[in-house]
């Protein structure tokens, strides 16, 4: 089965904390995602998204500078940028395989 997410796309994730950024580098690795990039808040990233192709971006909600929340308002209220997928308070990882293992899961679980 082939799976719907674009492993190539590029993330963005966004923290203030390096050991945060860095841990959750390590796991979209292990998931599969190659091209990772980050910003330790919302300004930051929000020059980034206007740099590079972003495909899907990962953010903390309480940062200096521009928290989380309203680095969410402003990607949605950019045309370039309002249909990134960004994650908010409702998201669930294994919504992004339905009715199959995220890869490298060998646990035997199939998400719904």
């Amino acid at each position: 089965m082939q799976s719907a997410i674009d492993f190539d796309q590029k993330v963005l994730v966004v923290d203030d904390f390096p050991t945060m950024r860095k841990l959750i580098r390590n796991v979209l690795k292990e998931i599969g995602f190659h091209h990772i990039c980050e910003a330790d808040n919302g300004a930051a990233a929000l020059s980034l998204l206007q740099s590079e192709k972003i495909g899907l971006v990962l953010t903390d909600w309480n940062m200096p500078t521009m928290t989380g929340l309203e680095l969410l308002r402003r990607i949605r209220r950019e045309p370039a940028s309002k249909d990134i997928p960004a994650p908010d308070g409702h998201f669930k990882i294994p919504h992004l395989w339905p009715g199959q293992n995220p890869p490298g899961d060998s646990r035997g679980i199939v998400y719904q």
